[in-house]
């Protein structure tokens, strides 16, 4: 369970730094600094706690293409429920936030998206060294 939880931080830092980075590519509003501040405090709050409901729903699973599908559909409703809590800052609701804030919401997207296919990838890399964490 303790290397399950170090690996889920160890996937929110390196998913913060790749999209961090992707966005002062893409957007280049803010500094890397100011993304990474935003995409780690999300990971703490929402992405870290939403994984670890999402493994714990997996080992129950038999069958690993329906764990991964499964994972990664939990980790979306996870972004959904944080989109609808953004809506209800918006005044004009949902509708508004899509048209005036889209970046948002594709980002909570890639966010959901990126955590879960960064733990998948750290959970196959990362077996034998996280192991005596167990």
């Amino acid at each position: 369970m303790k290397g399950m939880i170090v690996r889920k931080f160890m996937s929110a830092v390196f998913t913060s730094v790749i999209l961090s980075y992707l966005f002062v590519l893409i957007d280049g509003h803010s500094s890397f600094i100011v993304y990474f501040t935003i995409f780690c405090a999300g990971y703490l709050i929402v992405g870290v706690p939403c994984s670890i409901v999402a493994e714990l729903v997996n080992a129950k699973i038999k069958g690993n293409i329906l764990g991964l599908v499964i994972g990664g559909i939990i980790h979306l409703i996870f972004a959904g429920i944080v989109i609808f809590w953004l809506s209800f800052d918006d005044p004009g609701g949902f509708s508004s936030l899509m048209n005036h804030a889209e970046g948002i919401v594709y980002a909570v997207i890639m966010a959901a998206i990126g955590l879960w296919l960064t733990d998948i990838l750290f959970k196959h890399l990362l077996r034998d060294e996280l192991s005596h964490l167990a």
